[in-house]
């Protein structure tokens, strides 16, 4: 029998602000740079789930994002697994719009392609922007040692550049995804963000902490692990400095809340729909 997409028993609502999250994120606008950190460690770790059984194809997510009342909805997709050069590849995709009585219309997707350890192999998103269609694409070369990116609205390039690298990079869709691999060790991951055509840092801390958190997705608490982190720049609709998540303590380590740290103060993001075989949050 095939998934059903399950709903929370309350109305649906969220906004641009979540998915520079996970946290994430996210395709971002303005940066405040830091010096470039060296490239974390991005192996996979004894005891923490493989992507295999963190990233299922078919998985979609739905997030209600509010502050003082619901401004819209992100809903993140694994769209497939393949191959590329012989290469696994997860592709990604994320869909995120306000909605009506919010005054700023926002309508924006992003699509991220990841490799076996989360890592950023390309990326493309597209948001609305003065009534037009506004485009961000990177696309690595060189064995990942640069990336060339591409901005633009209409027929107008607005940014067409090659950055060296020194280490792999995340966007703000991968991001989201590399949290919910690494969410299960311990210690601190700062992780080089492509924001824009410019660079930032994410910085994680993977504090290890189990607890108990109620949504009304759900009847009952949901077993989560925490973790905190911090944005050193200006992203999508001024994602920047701390943030909270809480994910699944299970092998799935499904993002089930956040607070996020935006322009216009702290918004919460909350799971309310999920499909994937065989999943529900995990009972504390």
């Amino acid at each position: 029998m095939a998934p059903v997409l399950h709903r929370m028993k309350q109305g649906t609502p969220l906004s641009r602000a979540f998915i520079s999250l996970a946290v994430g994120s996210v395709v971002l606008a303005a940066v405040t740079m830091v010096s470039r950190p060296a490239a974390p460690s991005f192996s996979q770790q004894s005891g923490e789930p493989g992507i295999e059984r963190v990233l299922v194809p078919g998985e979609e997510l739905v997030y209600k994002v509010s502050y003082l009342f619901n401004l819209g909805e992100i809903r993140t997709k694994v769209l497939e697994q393949h191959r590329d050069n012989g290469q696994l590849r997860y592709k990604l995709a994320a869909y995120i719009k306000s909605y009506p009585l919010v005054p700023y219309r926002v309508r924006s997707t992003m699509e991220s392609s990841v490799d076996s350890l989360y890592r950023s192999c390309w990326y493309q998103s597209k948001e609305l922007d003065g009534g037009e269609w506004k485009y961000i694409r990177y696309t690595y070369g060189n064995g990942g040692r640069s990336v060339a990116v591409k901005i633009w609205r209409g027929g107008e390039t607005l940014v067409d550049t090659v950055l060296q690298t020194k280490g792999d990079f995340q966007d703000g869709l991968s991001l989201l995804f590399f949290a919910r691999g690494v969410v299960h060790r311990r210690g601190t991951v700062s992780a080089p963000t492509l924001a824009g055509s410019m660079e930032g840092t994410t910085h994680l801390n993977l504090t290890g902490e189990t607890a108990r958190v109620q949504i009304d997705a759900v009847g009952y608490p949901v077993k989560v692990l925490r973790l905190d982190g911090r944005a050193d720049f200006i992203g999508f609709f001024g994602l920047t400095g701390g943030f909270e998540g809480w994910f699944s303590n299970d092998d799935a380590s499904i993002p089930i809340t956040a607070k996020l740290h935006v322009i216009i103060g702290s918004v919460s993001v909350e799971l309310q729909e999920w499909k994937r075989p065989g999943w529900n949050p995990p009972k504390w």
